[in-house]
């Protein structure tokens, strides 16, 4: 019996790729990654088998990093990609600020054509 796909998350980017790695035989998983993330580690997220979505994005660098990542390391199909927005303002929170938001979005939209914003 068959029962159909598996989400999975991770939160860091050293974890995720260790476990997607160690899990990539499973093609049914899609892995989802929602942990801050730095433009250097971008590249390397890009390689992990059915990487299906990063819900973290909070800068045009990390944008674009993905983008130029997963055109040279993606199956073929969009990165589905999600902005996450500092809404409490608080210096130690990751994401972009409220106000910076629909600019952040605009350019995924217009400059980055291997992501899908969600």
């Amino acid at each position: 019996m068959r029962l159909g796909s598996m989400c999975l998350e991770r939160t860091t980017s050293m974890s995720f790729m260790k476990k997607s790695h160690a899990l990539e035989h499973l093609t049914d998983i899609k892995w989802h990654f929602i942990g801050n993330l730095q433009k250097k580690n971008c590249p390397k997220l890009t390689q992990c088998k059915n990487l299906a979505v990063v819900e973290t994005v909070d800068s045009e660098k990390v944008a674009k990093a993905l983008n130029n990542g997963w055109k040279k390391n993606g199956n073929g199909e969009l990165l589905s990609v999600f902005v996450q927005i500092n809404t409490s303002r608080e210096e130690q929170k990751a994401g972009c600020m409220p106000e910076e938001t629909t600019n952040l979005a605009d350019f995924i939209n217009s400059d980055c054509d291997a992501l899908a914003l969600k």
